[in-house]
C-alpha cells in the first residue's frame, strides 16, 4: 500500500505551512498592486506613449500553482494579445526560484522595437529570449542569453524567424522593495523614447 514518507506526512498535517503560503501570496498581491501604480506613474513622468489598443486594456494580477512544478504570482501591467501582435510587460514571482520581469513584443510591435533595440543603453543585466515560445519564463540558459553577448545579426535572425522579442531581468531576492526598484528601472529603460500613435 502506498503511504506518505515522513516529510510528506509532516507537510500534510501542518496547517501553518498553508497559512504561511496564503500570507506570502497576499503580500505579493499587495506588492504587485503598489508596483502597478509606480509603473503607471513612471510611464506618465517619462511621457511614454503606448499604442491605444494596448493602453485600453487594464492590468491584471493572477496566480497559479504549477509553473514547472512551483506556484507563482504574476502582474501583467501591459497585456495586449491579438493574433501575432503582442505587447506585454509582465512581472513574475516564482516560488522557489526568483522574481523576473519580461517585455514581450510580437508581430508589428517586434518589428518597430527591433530598429532601436541595439541602440539602447541598459544599466541592468538584460536577457534576450532565444526560445521558440515567448511564454517560457525561465531567465537562464538555454532559454535565453545575455543581450550584450548577442550580435545584431543574431537578434534580427531570431526575431525574423519567431516574430517576437522578449527581454527579461532576473532578481534572486526576497526584498520586495529591491524588486520594485529594479522592475521600474527596467520598464523605464526599455520603453523610454518610444513614441507610438
Amino acid at each position: 500500500m502506498l503511504n506518505f514518507e515522513p516529510a510528506e506526512s509532516e507537510l500534510f498535517l501542518n496547517p501553518e505551512v498553508f497559512a504561511l503560503k496564503r500570507r506570502t501570496v497576499a503580500k505579493l498581491y499587495a506588492a504587485f498592486e503598489a508596483l502597478r501604480l509606480r509603473l503607471k506613474d513612471t510611464g506618465e513622468q517619462l511621457q511614454i506613449s503606448f499604442p491605444n489598443a494596448v493602453s485600453a486594456i487594464s492590468s491584471k494580477i493572477s496566480q497559479g500553482e504549477n509553473y514547472e512544478g512551483c506556484p507563482w504570482v504574476m502582474l501583467d501591467y501591459l497585456r495586449y494579445f491579438q493574433g501575432q501582435d503582442m505587447f506585454a510587460f509582465r512581472v513574475m514571482g516564482w516560488f522557489g526560484h526568483y522574481f523576473s520581469a519580461h517585455m514581450v513584443l510580437g508581430g508589428q510591435y517586434a518589428a518597430t522595437y527591433l530598429t532601436t533595440l541595439n541602440k539602447r543603453p541598459f544599466a541592468q543585466e538584460i536577457w534576450f529570449s532565444t526560445h521558440t515560445d515567448p511564454w517560457k519564463h525561465e531567465v537562464e540558459e538555454p532559454y535565453c542569453k545575455r543581450l550584450d553577448t548577442l550580435s545584431e545579426e543574431e537578434i534580427v535572425a531570431h526575431v525574423t524567424q519567431y516574430d517576437f522579442i522578449k527581454l527579461s531581468i532576473k532578481m534572486v531576492t526576497a526584498d520586495l522593495g529591491e524588486v520594485e526598484d529594479e522592475v521600474v528601472r527596467f520598464f523605464g529603460e526599455g520603453f523610454i523614447g518610444r513614441k507610438e500613435e
